[in-house]
């Protein structure tokens, strides 16, 4: 199986592999940032629920955004990018 293969399975035209595994990605490196944190113990054990998935939202929002702003420095053109406004025009046409 191969990288192609993954990729023909979408959702407006962007692949779910990739939204995916970069979830998937973010949510090791999110806890492990979060187990790991140079924090007092005190302030680690006053930590809550929410503020874990704040923060894990958050990570993920700034990771796509970085993804996406490294896509427009390198001139690769993604669907999301078109989709943001930063493409003339889609990867992919609609089928």
């Amino acid at each position: 199986m191969d990288i192609t293969s993954l990729r023909k399975y979408r959702i407006f035209n962007m692949a779910i592999f990739d939204f995916t595994i970069t979830i998937i990605i973010i949510f090791l490196i999110h806890l492990y940032m979060w187990k790991n944190a140079p924090l007092s113990v005190n302030t680690k054990n006053n930590r809550t629920y929410l503020q874990y998935f704040i923060s894990l939202l958050l990570f993920i929002i700034g990771s796509i955004w970085l993804g996406v702003m490294a896509h427009y420095i390198f001139n690769v053109k993604s669907q999301l990018s078109f989709y943001l406004g930063f493409n003339d025009e889609p990867m992919y046409k609609n089928k």
